[in-house]
């Protein structure tokens, strides 16, 4: 069974090959199904290689469990990002999801490391030593300075 979908956005039919009886699916739910298990689809493919999974760095259990929390953190915003993005967009038209995940990844990791970056230099900034270039007060004691620090008087 061929059935075709008119798509007013393209101007053309998307057609579609199925064995699915026309007594109990109509063209329309047809079109809806195959909607679905493209999405489906896509998204395990996305999972492995749009987010980063086909490749972990470790073979170590917990480090590959947060790999994968992490790139399912990621699915889901991304996810939540396109669904508020096609509210936007003229009906019949959406975003492949493999192509969404792989950019949504980027701009995470983009954000994510922007911080860092800023609070390692705070970081830095309130871990030097103030003392550097001073001398040790064991070494300031010693030579008779700061007796008041050690309670001796001079």
């Amino acid at each position: 069974r061929v059935v075709g979908i008119w798509q007013p956005a393209e101007r053309r039919y998307l057609l579609l090959v199925t064995n699915l009886k026309p007594a109990s699916w109509s063209p329309t739910d047809v079109a809806e199904l195959y909607r679905l298990r493209t999405e489906v689809e896509t998204s395990y493919k996305t999972g492995k290689s749009g987010l980063g999974l086909n490749e972990l760095p470790s073979s170590k259990e917990h480090i590959v469990r947060t790999l994968i929390d992490a790139a399912l953190i990621r699915a889901q915003l991304a996810m939540a990002a396109r669904s508020t993005a096609e509210r936007h967009l003229p009906p019949g038209r959406w975003i492949n999801p493999g192509q969404w995940v792989t950019v949504w990844r980027e701009v995470i990791a983009d954000a994510i490391t922007d911080r860092p970056i800023m609070s390692w230099k705070a970081l830095a900034r309130l871990g030097q030593d103030p003392n550097v270039g001073r001398r040790p007060l064991r070494m300031a004691v010693a030579g008779g300075e700061n007796e008041h620090l050690c309670g001796l008087e001079a």
